[in-house]
C-alpha cells in the first residue's frame, strides 16, 4: 500500500449534452467498460447502464434535452483511472477534455494523510467552543463504537450535505478495516471536499485556466469554508489569530500531489468474508460428509439456490480488473486459509 501523503478524486459525476447514452459513453472513454443495462434509473433518469454499481450512465428515453448523467462512485473512478493510464493520459487531459461539453456535478477531491497531521480533538474542541470562522454553518461528529465500545473511527462533517461544498474528515483505516480489508498503515485519516455544481466547475476551470494544482485548489476551498482561530480580548471573531496549528496544516497540504489509488475490488473483500466466516463451517461439513461418503463439493457446484446475479457480477468485476489487480487476487485465492509464516 503507498502511504505517502497524495490527493486523489474520489467522485466523479457530470451531465453530458447528447440524448444518446452510447454517443456519451464513447465520447468521455468509456468505450471499453463492459456495461450492463438496467431500467433502475435515478434523478429523474429511467433508465441507466451500469458496471456493478461504481460507473452508472443514466439516460430518459422519454426526455432527451435532459442529457446523460454520468456518475462515478471512488472505486468506480478508479477503473477509469487506470483506462486513463493505459493511454497515457493524466486528469489534466481528462478535465480538458470533459470541459467542453459536460456540465459537472459533484466532484469529490481527497486528501489521504499518514501522520496525523492535525488532532481530532483539537477540531472537535474548536468546534465545540465555537472558535472557528467562515462559511462553515454546521457541523457533526460521530464517533464510532463497536458493540464491546471499542473504537472504530471517528468522522466530522463541516458544512451541509445541500450547500455546493462539505468537508468531511474521517479515519479511513477504521472505514477500510470494518469493511474487511487489510491496512497496513498506522494512521489513515482522509480529508474529502466535496464539491458540488458550481463549485464542482470552479474546481475544473481553476485547474485549467489559472494553472493551479490541486493543492492550491484544496486549500484555497478550505481556508473560505472555516479556519481555526484563538480567541482574544476583540469582540470580532474574524480578527482573531488563526491557531498555528491549523496554518501549519494548510501550508503542508499545499505541496502534496495528486496520486492515483490501486482499484480495491470487493471480491477480496468477499475472500476475506470467506476466509474468516465460512472456512470453518465448510471444512467441518466436508468432514461429515466424507464419513457419509456423500461428495460435498460437487454438492455445492450443483446447487441451485445461489444468487445467479450476484454470482455473474463477482465474474464480470473479475474480468474488469487490471492485470496487476487479477495477479495480486490470484495469489490471494491461492493462499486462503493458510496462516502467514
Amino acid at each position: 500500500m503507498n502511504i505517502e501523503n497524495s490527493y486523489l478524486i474520489d467522485w466523479l459525476s457530470f451531465t453530458v449534452k447528447v440524448g444518446s447514452p452510447l454517443e456519451a459513453i464513447e465520447q468521455v472513454g468509456l468505450g471499453k467498460v463492459d456495461f450492463v443495462e438496467s431500467e433502475s434509473g435515478r434523478y429523474g433518469y429511467e433508465r441507466a447502464y451500469t458496471m456493478g454499481g461504481i460507473i452508472n450512465v443514466f439516460y430518459s428515453e422519454n426526455r432527451s434535452d435532459m442529457g446523460v448523467h454520468i456518475e462515478m462512485t471512488g472505486q468506480g473512478v478508479r477503473i477509469f483511472e487506470g483506462m486513463m493510464e493505459a493511454e497515457g493520459l493524466t486528469w489534466f487531459d481528462v478535465f480538458s477534455h470533459l470541459q467542453g461539453f459536460v456540465s459537472f456535478s459533484r466532484i469529490d477531491l481527497a486528501l489521504d494523510e499518514f501522520e496525523g497531521l492535525v488532532s481530532f480533538d483539537d477540531i472537535i474542541g474548536k468546534i465545540e467552543r465555537g472558535e472557528h470562522v467562515g462559511r462553515c454553518r454546521a457541523f457533526k461528529v460521530i464517533a464510532g463504537r463497536d458493540s464491546d465500545g471499542n473504537h472504530t473511527g471517528t468522522t466530522i462533517y463541516m458544512g451541509s450535505n445541500k450547500s455546493d461544498v462539505m468537508l468531511r474528515v474521517y479515519e479511513k483505516k477504521y472505514e477500510r478495516q470494518q469493511k474487511g480489508y487489510e491496512v497496513d498503515a498506522e494512521i489513515w485519516n482522509r480529508w474529502e471536499l466535496v464539491l458540488k455544481h458550481e463549485k464542482a466547475n470552479s474546481f475544473v476551470a481553476q485547474l485549467l485556466g489559472n494553472g493551479y494544482n490541486f493543492g492550491e485548489i484544496f486549500k484555497g476551498v478550505l481556508s473560505d469554508l472555516i479556519r481555526f482561530v484563538e480567541p482574544s480580548n476583540d469582540s470580532n471573531k474574524r480578527r482573531w489569530a488563526v491557531s498555528p496549528w491549523w496554518s501549519e496544516f494548510l501550508e503542508s497540504v499545499e505541496p502534496i500531489k495528486l496520486k492515483g489509488r490501486e482499484y480495491q475490488p470487493s471480491l477480496a473483500k468477499t475472500l476475506n468474508w470467506v476466509e474468516a466466516s465460512t472456512l470453518t463451517a465448510i471444512k467441518g461439513l466436508s468432514t461429515i460428509a466424507k464419513e457419509e461418503k456423500v461428495d460435498f463439493m460437487k454438492l455445492l457446484e450443483g446447487a441451485n439456490t445461489h444468487n445467479q446475479e450476484k454470482a455473474d457480477k463477482m465474474v464480470r468485476e473479475y474480468k474488469g480488473m487490471r492485470p496487476v489487480e487479477k495477479a495480486k487476487f490470484q495469489t490471494r485465492l491461492q493462499k486462503i486459509g493458510q496462516k502467514c509464516p
